[in-house]
């Protein structure tokens, strides 16, 4: 799969009806209302831990989405946790229009191939948030790579794992004469 690939899942009509826009722009308030401190809180958490060995998926990872249909995008960050039963919740948090955030959280079904890990999904979001969003991309552990596609848009997120913060040596002291 390349950067390019698409979801094979619905295809999006190529203009954004006036309605859905309205229902959007009252979807991305509502969710910025509440939840950042908690978001911002588990995020610091996440990028001050180790990566999981052996895991290419569980961590904090930091893009981009764009969208074809609407050609615009924003900030994009993302925490995902292994479930029990085997699948991935991938929290997003996603920036509009250069102020608003949104967050949701979608859970991933994951498939190993060679050197990369496929993954896909689906989520309803709510209708007015543009309502069911089919997910498919892949990630090799540094690059996270998705393709998301819903009735009313479709897109990619782009994202790269957030590596742990390191300390810096402390300086050599020279042994005194």
């Amino acid at each position: 799969m390349t950067d390019d690939d698409r979801p094979k899942a619905i295809r999006a009509p190529k203009a954004l009806t006036a309605r859905a826009a309205a229902g959007a722009l009252a979807a991305c308030l509502l969710m910025t209302a509440g939840g950042c401190g908690n978001y911002n809180a588990l995020w610091r958490q996440a990028t001050t831990r180790p990566v999981e060995q052996g895991d290419p998926l569980v961590g904090a990872w930091e893009g981009a989405w764009t969208s074809d249909v609407r050609e615009d995008g924003g900030r994009l960050r993302c925490l995902i946790a292994r479930r029990t039963d085997g699948r991935y919740d991938a929290r997003f948090r996603a920036t509009y229009w250069g102020l608003l955030t949104a967050s949701y959280t979608i859970a991933l079904t994951t498939e190993k191939l060679a050197d990369i890990w496929r993954f896909n999904g689906q989520e309803d979001l709510g209708f007015m948030a543009g309502g069911i969003y089919g997910y498919e991309g892949y990630t090799d552990g540094v690059k996270f790579v998705c393709a998301y596609s819903s009735t009313y848009d479709e897109g990619m997120f782009r994202m790269k794992r957030v590596a742990k913060p390191t300390k810096q040596a402390p300086p050599e002291s020279k042994p005194s004469p």
